[in-house]
């Protein structure tokens, strides 16, 4: 075999150094290219373009990460006041991967326009409390709790034969749990400690009595009785039924308005109500 002259060899070198730096760069460049992800906010506001919306028209929102496919994505839910969208973003790429939506109710449409006002309200006035406990670094008082259930129940606190609070959480927010009982009736209450916002109430009366008659009162009349608390509320947004409980009727059902769940039952001889309960839904 013919021997490479000395010329020959220091070319063959340097072309198979440059390839392999090529080689190198290639690599580090695609890796580059696959650690690439795009920002939370970056995902939000291509799902709510992709969707025709402006941030300031949502009204609730959660986002979070995960796998699909071996592939890092973002999951995004919001709602707007007349539909509920779902979206699966590419944290790497910002390309929608899945998309879908929910046209919300016509009574679920009334009662978020109706409530998108009261919302701003909420979250203004929390945002105020929240600056005042963060400046003060406290939250309301058991004392400023014990008297937000009282007033809501009506009663002064020398109605109460028991009374008894406590701190806890909720649903990840620190709460006052405020108990009491007053007229043979057990009333709960779940208060944010840092806003004094009542976030869930019921009450349980412990004694009745049944109309000596066997009559009861109409669907009709059980139902304005259960609308009467709840101002704004129509028939659409109420369900009612008549059920046997403990050998007595009683008229059970829940009202769906302005992003609150109420429970009641009412008994169908006297009209009274049993148990009435309000779940703030956020």
């Amino acid at each position: 075999m013919k021997k490479l002259s000395k010329k020959t060899m220091i070319i063959l070198a340097v072309v198979l150094v440059l390839a392999v730096g090529g080689i190198t760069a290639l690599a580090v460049g695609l890796s580059a290219g696959r650690s690439v992800r795009i920002s939370e906010e970056e995902a939000k506001a291509a799902a709510f373009a992709h969707a025709g919306l402006e941030e300031s028209q949502i009204l609730s929102l959660q986002v979070g990460t995960d796998r699909d496919d071996g592939r890092t994505v973002y999951e995004i839910d919001f709602r707007s006041a007349d539909r509920s969208y779902s979206y699966e973003v590419s944290a790497r790429t910002g390309e929608i991967l899945r998309s879908s939506y929910d046209t919300l109710q016509s009574g679920e449409v009334q009662a978020a326009q109706e409530s998108t006002a009261q919302i701003q309200e909420t979250e203004t006035a929390a945002q105020t409390q929240e600056s005042s406990a963060a400046g003060a670094g406290a939250a309301i008082s058991e004392e400023e709790a014990r008297a937000a259930a009282l007033a809501d129940a009506g009663l002064q606190e020398s109605d109460v034969e028991f009374i008894r609070i406590q701190e806890d959480r909720d649903d990840g927010f620190l709460v006052y749990e405020v108990e009491f009982y007053a007229g043979g009736t057990e009333y709960d209450y779940t208060i944010d400690r840092s806003t004094g916002q009542i976030l869930k109430k019921d009450f349980d009366m412990e004694s009745y009595f049944d109309g000596a008659n066997g009559e009861i009162i109409s669907r009709e009349e059980a139902m304005e009785l259960a609308l009467a608390r709840v101002e704004g509320a129509s028939e659409e947004n109420i369900r009612i039924q008549l059920d046997r409980d403990d050998g007595r009727q009683i008229y059970e059902g829940e009202i769906l308005y302005s992003q609150t769940e109420y429970e009641f039952e009412i008994d169908a001889s006297t009209g009274d109500f049993i148990e009435w309960s309000m779940d703030y839904r956020d």
